[in-house]
């Protein structure tokens, strides 16, 4: 019991200290602060970005407080958005990141300001403060790729960056090690004065422990028990026996307790038998013997015999008989064994270690993120809906692939009537331009959680199908095809307009992918750019549904001619 105190009281103190001490260092609003760094005088008036290295992290949020003189931007975006915005410019980058120092490198190029950049009229950033003093981010690290920039307001204005961690819940969290601490302290007291009180009514007066009188005479010790041998008393008496039976009777091994003898007389009118002799060694108290006098001959007449010749009666060895008195069988007692006192130790350790598996478990554990696979590009999702519902508000849906670098493009869903924007990106600081508008049939496809891209063969076949397409649009063929109403009627309002079919020329697109695909839920949306010639040219988009078991169909078309 004093080791298991003195555990108790030794780990107490460390949760008591290394609590206090943490709940001091972090503070009621849970934020840690690393160090603080000003631009030098050639970074003046500069972007500033952290280095992907310093948000490489996950179950962490990274904390960014900027300011300078003349108001500042602050913001943060994807890996892919800020090398996109900042690529080939000058601008401070902190790469060094220790308890106290913050440090960087400034990179060569054209000036990276506010007018170059225009960063608060751009569409992508996840989190963004502006035209203020000092602004101040939280950004949540869960392992993707992501930057934070800030931006001076003024083209001479320096700016100072500080750069911490923000760990929700992280004061309570210390206050709470401190608690079990003092919890395990005021434990290890408690179990002392049990202990103690044990000790004073626990032991008896008047010498060591026994058993108590009551007991003893309730039930006294019976005799321990003896082997049972059968009762022989009703036997036939041993001078009734003949010689030759008992030469001839089975040896049985019985305790040679004590022997009766018999002497037979060998001489004609001897004396009469002799009582039996006792021999033999002593037996326990246990033990009654019974002997037996043999009864006495009977009197028969005496007649004269002829004399026969002297013959020599075998010897007979001597009978051992034994009688064991049956006792009754001992009953032993074993005294209960005392209740173990490791009973209590566990108690006192779930009391312990359930406090603290609590407290471990309700918060994630920080440390880096994962690595990414050697040779995979760190990509991002063409359009949220979020971005979508900033450019289009009426969107419910956006259908983007993956991408590891600019342009990029997406499909802006919209329902009552169903149909879709298509939308592209030559960069992070351009916007969003919608190159087609299309009526579609059905409804929309579910959205999946991350777009995995297409393989060469789905590929292929989507090239295959826009062939197709632009078969029928120069010749009116539709052979393999799946059309929509308002694509046939589009092709002959086109020759109802003075076209002749044979003056109709369909190109592939120039400018970008003839066929460009995205995966949906069942499948894939394959959106197909072609260039129609009348001889004046047009711009034909078309929307095909590729589902994974079931022939491709086409859900729309647009037609707009171009200068």
């Amino acid at each position: 019991m004093g080791g298991l105190r003195v555990l108790l009281v030794c780990v107490g103190l460390l949760f008591v200290v290394f609590g206090t001490a943490a709940a001091a260092f972090v503070g009621p609003d849970d934020t840690i602060m690393i160090g603080e760094k000003q631009v030098p005088e050639r970074a003046k008036g500069v972007a500033v970005r952290t280095h992907p290295e310093i948000t490489d992290f996950v179950n962490i949020d990274l904390l960014v407080r900027a300011e300078a003189e003349g108001g500042i931007f602050l913001g943060s975006s994807h890996r892919v958005d800020t090398e996109s915005l900042l690529s080939g410019t000058r601008y401070f980058e902190v790469t060094r990141l220790a308890l106290g120092n913050v440090g960087g490198v400034v990179t060569d190029g054209p000036r990276a300001t506010r007018k170059r950049l225009r960063p608060n009229s751009l569409v992508g950033w996840q989190q963004q403060v502006t035209d203020a003093e000092s602004a101040e981010l939280v950004v949540e690290l869960d392992g993707r790729p992501v930057d934070v920039v800030a931006v001076p307001q003024r083209g001479n204005a320096r700016v100072t960056v500080a750069i911490g961690a923000h760990a929700g819940g992280a004061f309570l969290t210390q206050v709470a090690v401190a608690v079990v601490g003092v919890l395990l302290i005021v434990g290890s007291w408690l179990l002392g004065r049990v202990a103690g009180r044990r000790g004073k009514g626990g032991a008896p007066s008047g010498g060591s422990p026994g058993p108590s009188s009551g007991d003893a005479a309730a039930e006294p010790p019976a005799p321990l028990a003896l082997p049972k041998y059968p009762d022989d008393r009703t036997s036939t008496p041993l001078h009734l026996v003949p010689s030759d039976a008992l030469l001839d009777a089975p040896v049985v091994d019985r305790p040679r307790a004590l022997a009766l003898v018999r002497d037979p007389g060998p001489e004609a009118g001897a004396a009469p038998e002799q009582p039996l002799a006792l021999r033999g060694t002593a037996l326990p108290a246990a033990v009654r013997t019974l002997v037996r006098t043999p009864a006495p001959a009977p009197e028969v007449e005496s007649f004269a015999a002829p004399a026969l010749a002297a013959v020599e009666e075998p010897v007979v060895e001597p009978v051992v008989e034994a009688v064991v008195e049956p006792v009754e069988r001992a009953t032993v007692r074993t005294p209960p064994s005392p209740t173990p006192a490791w009973s209590l130790r566990k108690i006192v350790v779930v009391m312990v270690l359930l406090p603290v598996t609590l407290v471990l478990t309700s918060c994630g554990v920080p440390g880096p993120a994962p690595t990414q696979p050697e040779g995979e590009e760190v990509t991002r999702t063409g359009m949220t809906i979020r971005e979508a519902r900033t450019l289009v508000p009426e969107a419910s849906a956006a259908f983007a692939p993956e991408f590891a670098s600019y342009p990029m493009w997406s499909l802006v869903g919209m329902t009552s009537p169903t149909r879709v924007r298509l939308m592209s990106r030559e960069s992070f600081r351009s916007p969003w331009v919608a190159e087609a508008r299309v009526r579609l049939r059905g409804d929309l496809p579910a959205t999946v959680e991350r777009v995995i891209p297409a393989n060469t063969i789905l590929q292929g076949r989507a090239d295959e199908y826009a062939a197709k397409v632009g078969a029928f649009w120069s010749s009116g063929d539709a052979a393999g095809l799946d059309l929509d109403r308002r694509t046939k009627r589009a092709r002959a309002r086109l020759l109802e307009s003075g076209v002749s079919s044979s003056g109709i020329w369909v190109l592939p697109a120039v400018d970008v992918a003839t066929a460009r695909l995205v995966e949906v839920s069942g499948g894939h949306l394959v959106v197909l750019r072609h260039t129609v010639m009348t001889p004046a040219p047009h711009r034909l988009t078309t929307v095909v549904d590729f589902p994974s078991a079931a022939r491709p169909r086409v859900l729309g078309s647009s037609l707009v001619a171009v200068d």
